[in-house]
């Protein structure tokens, strides 16, 4: 009898461990607080650190990922946790995060996790879900050196910006042949076959965005 009822109390414990779920500290939002995590970052000007999967999953290696990737960059930017898209709240999510999420640079299973500018409207780093430690390691570290020259450089436009034609990819892997004429903290001017073109930046590569970084850094 007393291990039945010590199993009891074991099973009691474990089921209103689940239910209680994942909270977030003091200036972290959850899906349903959307709207005020949008808000709130673009304010105090920080990174908005979007984790997509569920912090509750009853996957090991899920949730360790998960807390890997909240105690690496909870303090280096505003956290968002989407749960998934099925929550009623996924109609006010940026299309620039569902563009983010659905693009290949953020693997193929979740949690992933994509750092967006305050505004929401670039990207700044993407982190995969990776079950190995070092690969994870490696993401965090280009991570980190993404916000870093974010922090440095803003995104900002930059005079004089024409360059030499390059091969840009979007995030669906297309290429075009192009010159950068200009940028913005949003959008991209690319001169393609003598015609100038407006580009939402978030659509571009993670290696064209840091190609971006670059020199908007150069002609400060």
């Amino acid at each position: 009898m007393k291990i039945t009822i010590a199993t009891l109390l074991v099973a009691v414990f474990v089921v209103s461990s689940v239910h209680a779920g994942f909270k977030p500290r003091r200036g972290e939002f959850m899906g349903d607080s959307i709207e005020e995590a949008l808000k709130t970052a673009k304010a105090e000007a920080r990174p908005l650190i979007v984790i997509y999967g569920n912090p509750d999953s009853t996957c090991g290696l899920a949730r360790g990922m998960f807390n890997d990737v909240y105690d690496e960059f909870r303090r280096r930017g505003l956290i968002l946790i989407l749960r998934s898209r099925n929550n009623s709240y996924w109609e006010k999510v940026p299309d620039t995060i569902k563009n983010a999420i659905s693009s290949p640079d953020a693997g193929r299973y979740s949690p992933t996790t994509i750092i967006m500018t305050p505004d929401s409207s670039g990207i700044i780093a993407f982190v995969p879900y990776a079950r190995d430690r070092n690969e994870r390691r490696r993401s965090f570290l280009d991570a980190r050196r993404n916000l870093s020259e974010f922090s440095r450089t803003g995104y900002l436009a930059g005079a004089g910006m024409e360059s030499e034609s390059r091969t840009w990819r979007d995030i669906y892997g297309n290429t075009v042949e192009g010159r950068l004429v200009s940028q913005t903290s949003t959008h991209v001017v690319l001169n393609i076959d003598d015609n100038d073109v407006e580009v939402d930046r978030a659509m571009l590569s993670p290696e064209d965005r840091h190609y971006l970084m670059r020199q908007a850094s150069a002609n400060r």
